[in-house]
């Protein structure tokens, strides 16, 4: 089953709201309405400006005021147009894929097969993951989650039964690495992998075992940068609140799940994720009608489907006078 949620609530509709909560008497819920519609506009404003560099944006309309200032307005004007494009090309034609909504598990069957994706996506796709695991199952679920870890078979990409591909280049191998070390420097616990691959078979590209990192916080820069690597943080939490607060602690936001016996509960908490792209009780499963796009630093925009259609859409206003009448705009 899929669905599609547009989050945000729009300033017009926050009032309209307030406005009926009133007229009913109904003085809380009006307060809480004005709260939300606030917090919501304060979240939507620090996400764009988190999204952009205001500091290279600054330069650039300094640079063409340095013009002078017959050529001002060209210069500073041609300097946000290419920026709000650059912004636009490159947030809705490559996004940024980092799951800092990540997999949020809770107790449940069959979950481990679902959490372990995270791995190969980070081989195979340039994803990083991060697992989220409730403190009643984690050490449980770690177990499991290094036993099933260890079965992924890594080769290359022309042998069938490969599971797990080898990094893109040479530089970003060793970036893979070099974030492997910080993440141990760190304090994090590497509980398995973090290697070269050894294997005959691999000694013609750049392949990386898959890796687990345990007792992680959310400071950490493995946690709050891309790897783009077969890297996996998995971080403890005790409530439900603590969870959405890990997955949405990161400046990125393009895909997470939720993994839990109780539905209720986990389409509760995936829609307060602020990711674009989620699942319950499944991972990476889409289809091209989806809209695909995150928030935050992980897009604008969408892209696929009917949404994706819009992103190629100028919208253009026409007034038409309907009678022979002209319009008067002064008195004859």
């Amino acid at each position: 089953i899929g669905m599609f949620v547009e989050n945000g609530i729009s300033l017009v509709l926050g009032i309209v709201q307030t406005i009926l909560k009133l007229l009913q008497g109904d003085w809380e819920g009006a307060w809480e309405t004005i709260k939300g519609t606030a917090e919501t506009i304060m979240n939507n404003i620090i996400d764009f400006f988190k999204s952009i560099d205001l500091l290279q944006t600054g330069k650039d309309i300094i640079n063409g005021l340095i013009k002078g200032i017959g050529s001002m307005v060209g210069s500073v004007g041609t300097a946000v147009k290419n920026i709000a494009t650059n912004i636009y090309d490159t947030f809705t034609g490559f996004f940024k894929i980092k799951s800092p909504a990540r997999k949020m598990i809770g107790p449940g069957k069959n979950i481990t097969e679902g959490a372990a994706i995270g791995i190969e996506d980070g081989a195979n796709e340039a994803v990083q993951a991060t697992e989220g695991v409730a403190q009643s199952i984690y050490d449980a679920f770690v177990e499991k989650y290094i036993e099933r870890a260890k079965q992924i078979r890594t080769g290359p990409g022309n042998d069938s039964q490969s599971e797990m591909g080898a990094i893109v280049s040479e530089k970003h191998y060793q970036s893979i690495l070099q974030y492997i070390k910080i993440g141990q420097e760190e304090g994090a616990t590497l509980a398995l992998g973090g290697n070269p691959v050894t294997d005959q078979k691999c000694v013609d590209g750049f392949f990386i075992e898959p890796t687990v990192f345990t007792d992680v916080e959310q400071h950490m820069r493995i946690v709050q940068e891309e790897i783009f690597g077969p890297v996996v943080t998995i971080q403890k939490f005790a409530e439900e609140e603590e969870a959405i607060a890990l997955a949405n602690g990161t400046a990125y936001g393009l895909a997470g799940g939720v993994f839990s016996e109780d539905q209720r509960k986990a389409l509760r908490i995936i829609k307060k994720v602020r990711a674009g792209i989620t699942w319950v009780n499944t991972y990476h499963l889409t289809d091209v009608q989806s809209p695909w796009g995150g928030y935050k630093k992980s897009g604008i925009g969408r892209s696929l489907g009917v949404y994706g259609l819009d992103e190629y859409q100028e919208v253009k206003q026409i007034n038409i006078q309907l009678d022979d009448c002209l319009s008067e705009w002064f008195d004859a």
